[in-house]
């Protein structure tokens, strides 16, 4: 199936008779393809599990992989997301469920990648919901099927235990990427330059991961596990990098917002006393600008003019930025206007 203009074009196969419920799940997940490139996607119909339990504390249910695929010799979805969804919608529950947790317990051969093991809610009202989830990894050592707990626990509504499986297949490569990536900057004023980083380790395989760049404003993609790039007109962008080693494959992304407005001209950040205060000096400081000290805003400011800002807090200023320790302050005008600058006395 693909798209074109605003159709939707497919092939039907008549006579296919499904003698229970079946449902299908469409999701979207952005790539630029540029001219002459091509791109292939899989779909696996059936490899998917919802379990539904109406018994309180309240209703859930787990949606999650009931087998893995071998494909180019390698596991696939491996990681895996494990998902559980909440209602409090349970016969006979009509009060506020509080104090509610659910822990997961996976078998020999799995690691939870992502997701505290416990993870809680403090109350969930009548017919409100919530959605925990949980992203877990196979080494392969163990095949076929491999059953996991959730145990639901309430303060006021009882307990109880949910099971799910997923079946592992016995000759297939158990290796998979865990990617970390981040940006520099997730804001600023045009020309922004952006530095990002990224760590691929591979689990159950060796060799020399590959990363690719799409920096989502149309410019060429770029390798490397540190690329630099300048967004040089104003809007919102997802970025996005591709880890691969052989057929494991893994990707992330994340959104960077380059404003229009000129940003704030820094020209110098100086210690001053009593109390123990930064006075910030420069042009086009905003009546309203925010200070950010390492991404946490600092609101103990005041604003004498445009040239002018003082960080004002005494004691809990000195803690947080200590002698010979540089921070990173980051200014931001009421238009969108900002700048960085990492500092030190």
């Amino acid at each position: 199936m693909f798209h074109g203009s605003d159709t939707f074009y497919y092939t039907v196969t008549p006579g296919n008779d499904f003698t229970s419920d079946s449902c299908y799940n469409v999701y979207w997940e952005g790539y630029t393809i540029g001219p002459g490139q091509s791109i292939s996607f899989s779909t696996y119909y059936g490899l998917g599990g919802i379990a539904v339990d109406t018994n309180p504390p309240l209703t859930s249910s787990i949606s999650a992989p009931v087998e893995l695929n071998c494909e180019s010799g390698i596991m696939t979805p491996n990681p895996f997301d494990i998902a559980l969804y909440l209602a409090n919608s349970a016969p006979g529950v009509t009060v506020a469920v509080t104090g509610i947790s659910a822990q997961i317990s996976l078998p020999s051969g799995m690691t939870l990648l992502a997701g505290s093991p416990t993870q809680t809610i403090a109350s969930l009202d009548p017919g409100k919901d919530a959605l925990l989830s949980w992203t877990a990894a196979t080494n392969g050592s163990q095949a076929g099927p491999q059953t996991y707990t959730i145990q639901i626990n309430s303060s006021n509504a009882g307990n109880k235990t949910l099971r799910g499986a997923v079946a592992i297949p016995s000759t297939c490569s158990a290796c998979f990427l865990n990617l970390a990536a981040t940006a520099s900057k997730a804001s600023g004023s045009k020309p922004l330059a952006v530095s990002f980083s990224a760590t691929g380790s591979p689990t159950n395989c060796s060799g020399t991961v590959a990363y690719d760049w799409d920096f989502g404003d149309g410019s060429a993609r770029a390798a490397g596990a540190a690329p630099t790039h300048t967004y040089t007109e104003a809007g919102t962008y997802i970025w996005t990098v591709t880890a691969s080693l052989g057929a494991a494959v893994t990707s992330k992304s994340g959104t960077i917002v380059v404003s229009n407005a000129p940003p704030p001209v820094i020209a110098l950040i100086k210690k001053a006393a009593p109390p123990f205060k930064f006075v910030v000096t420069g042009s086009n400081l905003q009546n309203g600008i925010k200070v950010f000290i390492d991404d946490v805003e600092w609101t103990n400011t005041a604003w004498k003019n445009t040239g002018k800002v003082q960080i004002t807090g005494g004691a809990s200023l000195k803690a947080a930025v200590p002698r010979g320790v540089a921070r990173t302050f980051r200014f931001l005008n009421p238009d969108g206007g900002e700048v960085t600058q990492t500092w030190s006395w």
